[in-house]
């Protein structure tokens, strides 16, 4: 069994929004279908005349059903993989568990993500590639599939192979694991997706000589080509030393300046005397601010939920003005929303927007009732607010008395919520606050007397 530690991702509004990945090319990333989303992607690698086949897993971990243990949580996944080839043949039929840890260190549960890799030898030619992934602790269930074409340009005195986009790329002193290329722990990137909440495009390729007298010097050239074919960056003079027949050149650079769309990653290699030249490419995605402008990022029914979410946290003025837009509108606001909030602009990450998506995951967690979401509660909408109170007393079913719990806030001046289960159900509604705006009630406590 497969342990990994799950990697937090922030995704830009309350992982709402999932955007998709423009199909003009065959080799693209796929996402599935049905009730666990995940993206697939894969990359070949030359193995004494086979093919070195990686695949490469991504799944939302806060689609599964989380199980406690002392230290955490874990989520459970079962895969099925199956590789035929276009006659039909069976190629690869496998099956695994992944059994993924996270360490709370805070309240925020966050938007998680467990990534998974696979590698099977085999010989070039065309496939059909199936995945079923399946939560252990339920019963969902998502599938996705995709035709692969597997070649290299073999015949070529010197060649490179696909490119692998990876999401982290660290030097790591660990002898094995499941990402460990060389010296590094390359984590795979299988949306192939970067720009604002990823603005590092890092990935990985191989070069191979099959005669071991070519030149030990190549320069690299990395360009990034856009749609139209026009070179928007060149990265020149990029010199290594190739003295083995199969070398892994790991590398990257920022894409933070790029507007969004779908690019080309173009690298050139060539020995020092421009005798031999060989070269790869492949698509990769750029998801900026901009992208508002481009896409309606939002349905209806997300749109009437940030709406409430904008009522709870924002001011009358800016609820007023949301409600008025159309969606399109109404996406671009979102974003201007929270760059607005943001507490620290020199920082990449919006501190507000994190903020508010721990506080929304953790009454979710820990204030649902029934199908009342728990940021949609009484507890839930102050928590969504003005965050964990610095105090929390809770008094249990005694004698004549329902549940209640008094939260207190200490700033300026100290204020109070009272909340009571008034029907020993386990929903708690607000009975009393000292705030201004809130419901005042001084004979708050005769309401919690059983009748």
């Amino acid at each position: 069994m497969k342990i990994k530690l799950i990697k937090y991702l922030l995704i830009l509004i309350l992982a709402q929004t999932f955007v998709q990945i423009c199909a003009k090319s065959g080799d693209i990333p796929i996402s599935s279908t049905g009730d666990i989303q995940f993206y697939v992607d894969d990359a070949s690698f030359y193995n004494f005349d086979l093919i070195r086949y990686e695949i490469y897993l991504m799944v939302y971990a806060d689609q599964l059903v989380l199980t406690e243990f002392e230290d955490g949580q874990t989520a459970e996944i079962q895969v099925k993989l199956t590789l035929k080839k276009s006659t039909g043949e069976m190629v690869v039929n496998d099956q695994w568990e992944t059994k993924a840890s996270i360490v709370v260190d805070s309240n925020f549960p966050g938007n998680m993500v467990i990534y998974d890799e696979s590698i099977y030898t085999i010989e070039e030619g065309q496939y059909h590639l199936e995945l079923e992934v399946s939560d252990k602790n339920s019963n969902r269930i998502g599938v996705a599939r995709k035709l692969v074409q597997i070649q290299l340009n073999d015949d070529q005195p010197v060649f490179l192979s696909q490119i692998e986009f990876v999401s982290s790329l660290e030097e790591s002193t660990i002898m094995q694991g499941i990402f460990k290329k060389g010296k590094f722990t390359i984590t795979p990137n299988p949306s192939r997706r970067y720009g604002l909440l990823n603005p590092m495009i890092y990935f990985y390729f191989e070069i191979y000589k099959h005669n071991s007298n070519e030149s030990d010097q190549f320069e690299f050239n990395y360009k990034i080509v856009s749609d139209a074919g026009r070179t928007l960056r060149s990265f020149d003079n990029k010199v290594n030393i190739i003295s083995n027949s199969a070398n892994g050149i790991p590398s990257g650079f920022n894409v933070s300046a790029l507007p969004s769309g779908i690019y080309d990653l173009v690298i050139n290699a060539s020995d020092a005397a421009n005798e031999i030249s060989t070269k790869t490419n492949r698509k990769f995605e750029v998801i900026q601010l901009d992208y508002a402008s481009k896409k309606t990022l939002l349905t209806e029914d997300n749109a009437e939920m940030f709406g409430e979410i904008i009522r709870i946290i924002g001011s009358e003025k800016d609820y007023d003005f949301y409600s008025n837009l159309n969606l399109t509108s109404k996406a671009r606001f979102l974003i201007q929303f929270w760059q607005n909030k943001d507490t620290f602009h020199s920082t990449d990450e919006n501190e507000y927007l994190t903020r508010i998506i721990e506080r929304y995951n953790y009454a979710n967690k820990n204030f649902s009732w029934g199908k009342l979401k728990g940021w949609k509660s009484d507890r839930g909408k102050v928590l969504l607010k003005f965050g964990m109170p610095d105090n929390i007393q809770r008094y249990p079913s005694e004698g004549s008395s329902f549940p209640y719990e008094v939260w207190e806030y200490q700033e300026m001046r100290n204020y109070i919520y009272v909340y009571g289960d008034l029907r020993n159900d386990g929903r708690f509604t607000l009975l009393h606050s000292t705030r201004e705006g809130e419901i005042y009630n001084p004979l708050w406590s005769e309401e919690l007397n059983k009748m």
